[in-house]
């Protein structure tokens, strides 16, 4: 079992405004989640069988590419199954999110914006979610030791 936790906090101590303005100031300093972390357990189950689980949580996030939002907190679930054929020979079956976990979707645009369908490009999610915005990813690999 492994544990792993990262506290991020960023402060703008002073800047040009000429060049950053206080939206582009709260941008740096709320758009990466103060709080990240994650639990993983592996697990042998046979010689040649083994299992995967992880928690991962993202804390809140500011974001204001179309309009000012803070985006809400997330756990999301990664699971994992091995399977060894020989000694230096094995098989991987994954899924990163199994759950499908989206950020949440865009909730209101900058009423200066005149088309803000235009404006999203066709997403509906922000611009700059710390884990994405595809949900699920399936995956499988084989992997060989020399």
């Amino acid at each position: 079992m492994s544990l792993a936790y990262n506290y991020t906090a960023t402060e703008v101590t002073e800047h040009n405004p000429d060049i950053l303005d206080n939206q582009r100031v709260r941008l740096l300093e709320e758009g990466l989640p103060k709080h990240r972390g994650n639990i993983t357990v592996t697990q042998n189950v046979r010689d040649n069988f083994g299992v995967l689980g992880r928690v991962n949580y993202y804390g809140p996030w500011y974001e204001d590419a179309v309009g000012a939002q803070i985006f809400d907190d997330v756990f999301l679930v990664d699971l994992e199954i091995n399977y060894a054929f020989a000694n230096n020979l094995g098989f991987t079956l994954g899924v990163n999110n199994v759950f499908n976990v989206e950020p949440d979707t865009i909730k209101w645009a900058d009423p200066n914006i005149e088309n803000f369908t235009g404006s999203i490009v066709g997403r509906p999610f922000g611009e700059y979610s710390p884990f994405g915005f595809g949900g699920a990813f399936w995956y499988t690999k084989i992997g060989y030791n020399f």
